[in-house]
């Protein structure tokens, strides 16, 4: 787990070009390259397989433009999407 948390905090959500928070989640701008999206859509479902409560929502802008990525959910879901994805494990 704390493995997984490390390898979400640093290789994805900490090169998000954009992080904006919702009222039930967070909304995160990456790049619109082929490698951002594989590794987009693998966390999401390694993420859906663990975290059945969360929706994600994949935007693709025009021209190879950026992807956006929204996770959303119920009451929770940000505080657990700051801890349990975007944080950084504890040392």
């Amino acid at each position: 787990m704390a493995r997984r948390r490390s390898e979400l905090a640093g290789d994805i959500f900490g090169n998000t070009l954009r992080v904006e928070e919702l009222e039930n989640g967070y909304e995160f701008g990456f790049p619109g390259s082929a490698e951002w999206t594989e590794k987009l859509v693998g966390m999401i479902n390694t993420e859906r397989a663990c975290c059945r409560f969360l929706t994600f929502d994949l935007r693709f802008e025009p021209d190879g433009g950026p992807v956006s990525l929204r996770v959303t959910g119920p009451e929770g879901t940000k505080a657990f999407v700051e801890t349990g994805l975007i944080a950084p494990p504890a040392e």
